[in-house]
């Protein structure tokens, strides 16, 4: 499980944390144990240490909520976080509620027109798919491209 789906995983239960923050994570290899840890540890723990990627993986239309919470947690704060998602809604959300929060779509497949998103600040983009044209397009719309 990469690190983004970890904690994105924890976002889509940030409601459930009570239940959540009970249970234990064990490590059967290493004989150990470890606490669920929300996204406001997180952030704590590695301000200034790390350029955090927070994955937004919205679910049953909760793009709105989960941008809201996200966005709560890292607005005006010195964290170095950049907020993903395959979802261009979920970012749109961030946008609008933070407009400084760097924002970038996850693309996986290739689809239409999607260079000047103007609420998309950069793009990480699958390396299966990933042209010379399409990385011209976006960088002369004033966006960064990652391959992943």
């Amino acid at each position: 499980m990469h690190c983004q789906d970890f904690l994105s995983f924890f976002l889509f239960l940030l409601k459930k944390w009570e239940k959540l923050k009970k249970y234990k994570i064990i490590d059967k290899k290493n004989s150990k144990e470890y606490n669920f840890v929300n996204l406001q540890t997180v952030l704590e723990k590695t301000s200034g240490k790390i350029k955090l990627n927070i994955e937004l993986k919205p679910f049953k239309n909760n793009e709105k909520n989960l941008a809201k919470e996200v966005t709560k947690l890292i607005k005006d704060k010195p964290y170095d976080v950049i907020v993903s998602s395959l979802s261009p809604k979920a970012l749109k959300e961030v946008k609008d509620i933070e407009p400084n929060i760097p924002t970038g779509l996850i693309l996986a497949f290739s689809y239409g027109n999607f260079y000047n998103m103007k609420f998309v600040d950069f793009f990480c983009i699958e390396k299966e798919i990933v042209t010379n044209e399409m990385i011209r397009k976006i960088q002369k719309n004033g966006k960064r491209v990652y391959i992943w």
